[in-house]
């Protein structure tokens, strides 16, 4: 008899670790399964996931076996339920979500209850950090967006990064570059 065993683990955030299990299933196959455990090791959410976020404003995205994300509070209980293509953690009160109402799907921004704030438009979408989110663009470019979903600094970049300290790494064709939050390049300098 197989023993179900950690196949991965992750970092705590409010005080769970997303936790991937392996266990075995009829005819001797391992299959694999996340759910969260306790600084002692203990599942408290079961194993029972295809993929998870990290905690965060108290939540978690989730995806059910071969179902769509969802959002669950630390007793496992959906607070959010499944209706997103993917999802991202919480961050500043808000997460990014793909909603796949047609064969373009579109990455918005949801509130903790589930309300679409700032309606799916982007191709794809980071989290919010000191008030500004990276989103793309159908040319590919990047930009940052406001908690209303107001351009902040323009999408002209082709890629990057949450801003830490009032600066973000960017990347301009094959040039890294620091901006601060107005968009200004900061280094290296003009």
């Amino acid at each position: 008899m197989f023993e179900a065993k950690y196949a991965g683990v992750s970092q705590f955030f409010e005080g769970l670790a997303p936790t991937l299990m392996s266990m075995p299933v009829p005819g001797g196959v391992m299959a694999t399964a996340w759910g969260f455990i306790n600084p002692n090791g203990d599942f408290v959410i079961p194993a029972q996931y295809d993929g998870v976020t990290p905690f965060s404003d108290g939540l978690a995205a989730v995806r059910a076996l071969g179902k769509l994300w969802g959002y669950i509070d630390r007793d496992g209980k959906y607070v959010i339920e499944p209706r997103f293509e993917t999802a991202n953690r919480f961050s500043e009160g808000l997460a990014s979500v793909e909603e796949g109402l047609s064969a373009k799907y579109r990455w918005g921004f949801i509130d903790t209850k589930g309300k679409m704030v700032i309606e799916p438009r982007f191709s794809l979408a980071r989290i919010f950090s000191e008030g500004l989110a990276g989103v793309q663009v159908e040319d590919a470019k990047w930009g940052y967006v406001d908690r209303q979903g107001e351009w902040v600094i323009k999408a002209e970049f082709d890629d990057v990064s949450p801003f830490v300290e009032g600066i973000a790494l960017v990347k301009k064709g094959d040039d890294q570059l620091y901006i601060d939050k107005t968009g200004k390049q900061i280094w290296p300098k003009q």
